[in-house]
């Protein structure tokens, strides 16, 4: 049976339109055999494919920015430090604590007060701060804690506010030097040698 007359230009497997003349084998109505290569060129492309998803497989997630701080809050936050870097502890708290009913627990306030003397007596004056994490539960409560920078060792600061309108309110203020609490807490602890192992 003689073989059709293919026109001019033949489209190959690959749907690339190549002039007839132009392939160097014998034109027939079924594109060319790869034979003995097929498996080989299969297994090829097969693993230049996992290779290039590979990446995309195992890549995390980019974790979710928070959102910003309301701007009062951070202009509060931001003003509050700036007064302690100039050691200036009862203005602090007076501008940290106007409209809170914080304000009113005056033997609360003395011990917040005394306690930021003494936290920056042992461990230098603050330096700086920033903003390390903002939980929210729901849409009405979120901590902001801090870190500030003092000379021999940061302390933490978590300040809570409540927001049962439209503006946030200051619940309370934490300060304290645990900063090792900052870190993960699942890592393998390792036991003394002398020790003896638990049950």
């Amino acid at each position: 049976m003689p073989l059709p007359i293919l026109p001019s230009r033949w489209t190959t497997s690959f749907g690339i339109e190549t002039p007839a003349a132009l392939l160097g084998r014998t034109i027939s109505a079924t594109p060319p055999s790869f034979g003995k290569w097929r498996p080989r060129f299969l297994a090829q492309t097969a693993l230049r494919l996992s290779l290039l998803l590979l990446p995309f497989l195992f890549a995390a997630p980019a974790p979710a920015a928070a959102p910003p701080l309301p701007e009062d809050i951070q202009k509060g936050i931001t003003a509050f430090f700036n007064l302690l870097k100039q050691q200036k502890v009862d203005e602090a708290y007076e501008l940290i604590l106007v409209n809170t009913r914080i304000r009113g627990r005056e033997d609360d306030v003395k011990a917040l007060r005394k306690q930021t003397r003494e936290a920056i007596a042992t461990y230098g004056p603050i330096l700086g701060f920033e903003t390390i994490e903002q939980r929210r539960v729901g849409m009405s409560l979120m901590q902001i804690v801090c870190l500030s920078w003092s000379e021999n060792f940061p302390l933490r600061w978590r300040f809570s506010y409540y927001r049962p309108g439209d503006r946030w309110r200051l619940l309370d203020i934490f300060v304290d030097d645990k900063i090792g609490e900052l870190f993960d807490t699942r890592a393998v602890r390792v036991q003394p040698m002398d020790a003896p192992s638990a049950p």
